[in-house]
């Protein structure tokens, strides 16, 4: 509804009261605060600070394919070695929304693509972990996935 229309209703409505009082209704704009913005990326200064405070190179690992991967916290956690394929750059992501209910039909899968600039360090440390089916093991169990407390 726009003002003149608001403004014309309102005249229509309150027709006797206008007409004993001649007053005209002015309708003043109010400006709405605008929300502030997040940034839609890290800078350079921001990535650099980020990854010289990582000391472990499984979180580092971690790190790299959920901001370039656009990945969240418990997908990462969640990485099998056989859904990582360096041939075709993808990594599939298994039962990413809603995981408790993959026997129901929602549990959500799709593709991510790999950048090429780090498949030379996944290539690695898989080589490295070659005695679990999860790229990050738990420190306790290596046949179950690290948990999001010890990913931090």
């Amino acid at each position: 509804m726009s003002m003149w229309q608001a403004k014309r209703g309102l005249k229509q409505r309150c027709g006797k009261f206008f007409q004993r009082n001649k007053s005209k209704i002015r309708f003043s704009r109010t400006k709405m605060a605008r929300p502030f913005r997040i940034p839609n990326v890290l800078n350079k200064e921001n990535l650099q600070k980020l990854f010289e405070n990582i000391e472990d190179p499984e979180i580092a690992i971690g790190c790299i394919l959920g901001l370039f991967g656009g990945l969240r916290k418990s997908e990462v956690c969640n990485i099998k070695t056989e859904n990582v394929d360096l041939v075709n750059l993808r990594l599939k992501i298994e039962n990413s929304k809603n995981p408790g209910k993959v026997e129901y039909g929602y549990g959500k899968d799709r593709i991510v693509p790999i950048p090429p600039v780090i498949i030379g360090v996944l290539r690695k440390y898989i080589d490295y972990q070659t005695n679990s089916k999860y790229m990050f093991p738990s420190i306790y169990n290596k046949e179950t996935p690290i948990s999001k407390e010890h990913f931090y």
